[in-house]
């Protein structure tokens, strides 16, 4: 339902969902079942400010579902190597996530919110040694985590040349699972340029650093990525040229700790992050100009949870 009274829009949805989930592992013959019903309700408020400049300000508030992937439901025992495995947890319920958000719009689509989220059932890889000092990743259900924090995004026109888009968030991330209560706070920034430079071509750069951050019992080192990349097109415009470079300083590597009933284990692995592509792509046409329809599929989510 929605209603506008002067320059208060207002939009209250209600959706109701039922799962029903058979599994079958044909190796070992193990099956489980999982029927579950929801109710999503949410609500928008938009106040708007000023119609010109397309300023507002806005309170959200919805219920959400993650559903575990297929691939983390699958009982089945991964061996990377003599001490690291996965294992499947065909026990994994969805989570469910209550957000509200107050925000504004003002400027020239700056945007600036603040937001809390609750997670009950939050689905997240633990990892913990076993016999063998075997360490064991496996998917699970923790009894809830929280999340609260502030964001700002900046698009800006700095010349007719040079166009930015800059976005910064700050917020602080609780894990609970029994007696466990881990939390960290993490800054994340991103800034990207795009260079429109006569006689060359476009550029675009952009920037990516996030701090330290908590992913369930492990604690994970920060990321800093450079990536930039460079397009010229030639024959009226139908043929591009483009040359990319990926993690330019070459600093992407996964690093963290984990802790775990008095045992820390550390992980580091580098993988060839730095990477230069070129591609050539033509672009033809012929007969009239027509609109593509985007079709929406009801498996998009299922063919994605089996990806994972």
């Amino acid at each position: 339902m929605e209603k506008r009274v002067g320059r208060l829009d207002v939009k209250v949805g209600l959706r109701a969902e039922y799962t029903r989930m058979d599994g079958n592992t044909v190796t070992t013959g193990e099956q489980f079942e999982r029927t579950y019903f929801s109710l999503f309700p949410s609500v928008f408020i938009v106040r708007r400010l000023n119609e010109k400049k397309g300023s507002s300000i806005y309170l959200n508030y919805s219920k959400r579902i993650q559903r575990p992937s297929f691939a983390d439901l699958n009982p089945y025992r991964l061996q990377f190597d003599d001490y690291l495995t996965q294992l499947g947890n065909p026990e994994l319920m969805p989570e469910y996530t209550h957000k509200l958000e107050l925000g504004s719009v003002f400027g020239k689509n700056f945007s600036a919110d603040v937001y809390y989220s609750r997670t009950s059932d939050k689905i997240a890889q633990l990892a913990r040694p076993i016999e063998d000092k075997v360490i064991e990743y496996q998917t699970t259900n923790f009894n809830s985590s929280y999340e609260y924090g502030l964001s700002l995004n900046a698009p800006v026109s700095v010349a007719s040349w040079w166009k930015t888009n800059t976005s910064f968030a700050l917020y602080n991330l609780r894990y609970s699972l029994s007696e466990y209560n881990i939390q960290q706070t993490t800054l994340y920034a991103r800034t990207q340029h795009e260079f429109s430079i006569k006689n060359l071509g476009d550029i675009d750069v952009s920037v990516d650093y996030r701090s330290p951050y908590v992913n369930a019992n492990t604690y994970v080192a920060y990321q800093f990525v450079t990536d930039a990349g460079i397009s010229r097109r030639f024959l009226n415009r139908s043929l591009l040229l483009r040359l990319n470079v990926t993690d330019i300083l070459n600093t992407a590597r996964e690093k963290n700790y984990t802790l775990y009933e008095g045992t820390r284990i550390d992980f580091y692995q580098k993988r060839p992050t730095r990477t230069f592509n070129i591609s050539l792509s033509y672009n033809f046409s012929s007969g009239k100009k027509f609109n593509n329809k985007q079709i929406e599929q009801g498996v998009n989510e299922e063919k994605n949870r089996i990806g994972n």
